[in-house]
């Protein structure tokens, strides 16, 4: 058997395995115990970030689909947003939709917003 092939849980059933109550050292007992106790808190260890930022791995999965283009471009998008003091869906909703707004009410009157600015910009000179 090759071990450096084998991933920690395979090991770790190996060494069980093969351990023998009078070949086995002290040592290679108390190796294998740590062992299985850090494979065993291993997950722990690695989802506790999670608990800092109050997620669990489903949300974490769902952010991980929703990226845009790569990881960059969304954590700037998600800092622009936060930034703008939206930290709530709705929030964004209505963001976007009163700019939205604002851009057809633009475009629909661009005739009127220029005739309107060229008549300040001729009463100023």
């Amino acid at each position: 058997m090759y071990l450096p092939s084998l991933n920690d849980e395979e090991l770790l059933r190996y060494a069980e395995s093969t351990q023998n109550a009078i070949m086995s050292t002290d040592l290679e007992t108390e190796l294998i115990k740590r062992f299985a106790d850090l494979l065993e808190n291993q997950d722990d260890a690695r989802l506790a970030p999670l608990d800092e930022i109050d997620a669990t791995v489903e949300d974490v999965q769902a952010l991980t689909g929703a990226l845009i283009e790569n990881c960059t471009a969304s954590a700037k998008m998600l800092t622009a947003i936060n930034d703008a003091g939206i930290d709530d869906l709705e929030d964004l909703k209505t963001a976007l939709e009163t700019a939205r707004k604002f851009t057809d009410y633009i475009d629909e009157n661009a005739d009127a917003v220029a005739s309107l600015h060229e008549l300040i910009t001729s009463t100023t000179r």
